[in-house]
């Protein structure tokens, strides 16, 4: 109903608008809530569908398909830095759920049969025709619940089971020390190593779990380039060379086998 009194108080106005801002938040708490049940579905569908996983692997197609998933959630998480219980929890739920459905076991037929005259994918066959099937690989946003994100990755089997990638890690040094312990790979980017604690955990990370991203795609107003990228990612050698006090030429390289050998 709208606020009918004539000339009230500041006091009646604020406590107005108060009451107006909870049923705002309350309404979209509700609906953060849906969306995140809805997407549940659509990520279960998404690994049970055979044919689904056979053109990811074909196309090296399913890192990306993980990040977008766990993006997609991720915007869901993080709307409001004041978080409910009931958010947190459906949070917990779908990330376990996404983590249980990559952790199950792939089908290293399917994947060779998919991967057969692939090009560049012929090794990768080749591992999946003698049933040493690739890893899923997984890229993770864990922003603010690096120790959570760790837990359920220990908890589904995913640390094992798949390839796990930190995107712009930043959690505590000491989340930072377990997920190098746990075998997990960090993407790095530009706008990362311009933070003095980027820079920082870019010297701790073993130079064989180094990957470079480009954290795109860019926002709906700006264009893609891909020049631009390309040229951002060689910016990003140089800097992360020079936070370690190594030839940007030999890091390139080694982080040009780690990122071969997600796929191939």
């Amino acid at each position: 109903m709208a606020y009918q009194k004539k000339n009230p108080s500041a006091e009646e106005r604020k406590a107005h608008m108060d009451n107006m801002n909870k049923k705002a938040a309350a309404a979209h708490r509700k609906q953060t809530i849906e969306k995140i049940k809805a997407f549940l579905k659509q990520s279960e569908e998404y690994f049970d569908t055979q044919d689904r996983l056979e053109q990811a692997y074909s196309e090296a197609g399913l890192a990306n398909a993980l990040r977008w998933q766990i993006a997609r959630l991720q915007r869901y998480y993080d709307y409001n830095d004041g978080r409910e219980d009931e958010v947190v929890e459906a949070q917990v739920e779908a990330f376990t759920r996404v983590c249980q459905a990559a952790a199950k076991p792939v089908d290293a037929a399917a994947v060779a049969g998919a991967l057969v005259g692939g090009g560049s994918a012929g090794h990768a066959a080749e591992r999946s025709a003698a049933g040493e099937a690739p890893k899923r690989v997984m890229s993770i946003h864990s922003s603010k619940a690096a120790a959570c994100v760790l837990d359920i990755l220990e908890r589904t089997g995913c640390l094992d089971a798949c390839t796990c990638v930190f995107h712009w890690f930043s959690g505590s040094q000491g989340e930072l020390s377990r997920a190098i312990d746990a075998g997990c790979l960090f993407s790095v980017n530009e706008r990362m190593l311009k933070t003095k604690r980027g820079r920082a955990y870019a010297r701790a990370i073993p130079e064989s779990r180094l990957l470079l991203e480009t954290d795109a795609p860019p926002q709906p107003v700006e264009r893609f380039s891909p020049a631009a990228h390309t040229a951002q990612l060689a910016r990003t050698v140089e800097f992360l060379a020079d936070a370690r006090g190594t030839a940007p030429a030999s890091l390139a390289e080694q982080i040009a086998r780690t990122s071969r050998s997600l796929f191939l």
